[in-house]
């Protein structure tokens, strides 16, 4: 029979010291599993958090402003919280788990995410553009339903853009056609290909006038 321990009595205990870069505790170094929610709060200089393969229930992560990397598969999680607002988050690695939803929106760093093996996970909020490595096999993640929604996003920038390069053209134009200079269509972001010759400035003019 495998003993167990309170996660955050053991944390409490026996990390004081709030500079620690690592988080690491193995089950087989501890000789115990850590179970219950644990709250990871001010480590200030902390970059890795290491807890796989114990019981831990729920993991919340505050003002840890240099986290990088986080390490929690093969716990019985059904909460994983990270409060820090424009975290440094890169890596979540919480496959094996028990997650049902996964709010990773202050996340703007993060690279690689591996949430395998959560059933009944359906629900994570994410910008999926800063994704380089993922896996959410064995989930009820649609990707579709949230590429769908990131495919609206870039819709509305195309767009967006759209509406500034006709404005830049509109002012190119505008510039061209009261300039003398016969060189101007070459020195323009936009005219490159229009009106290249005097007399076509010509005709244009008369058209528009």
């Amino acid at each position: 029979m495998t003993n167990t321990f309170k996660a955050q009595e053991y944390i409490d205990k026996n990390l004081t010291d709030k500079n620690i870069t690592r988080l690491e505790i193995t089950s087989t170094k501890l000789g115990e599993k850590l179970t219950d929610e644990l709250v990871i709060k001010d480590y200030i200089e902390l970059e890795e958090i290491n807890l796989k393969e114990h019981k831990l229930t729920g993991l919340t992560v505050i003002n840890c402003p240099k986290l990088k990397k986080i390490n929690v598969r093969n716990n019985q999680l059904n909460k994983l919280e990270l409060n820090d607002s424009n975290n440094a988050i890169e890596e979540i690695i919480a496959n094996d788990n028990v997650l049902e939803s996964l709010d990773l929106n202050n996340c703007s760093n993060l690279k690689k995410l591996i949430i395998a093996d959560n059933p009944d996970l359906a629900n994570i909020n994410l910008n999926w553009t800063t994704i380089k490595h993922f896996n959410f096999a064995n989930t009820s993640f649609s990707l579709e339903e949230s590429f769908k929604e990131l495919k609206e996003e870039i819709t509305s920038l195309k767009e967006k853009n759209e509406g500034f390069r006709q404005s830049l053209k509109i002012v190119d134009e505008a510039a061209y056609f009261e300039s003398d200079d016969p060189n101007i269509a070459e020195n323009s972001p936009v005219l490159g290909s229009y009106f290249q010759f005097p007399e076509q400035k010509r005709r244009a003019k008369q058209i528009l006038t």
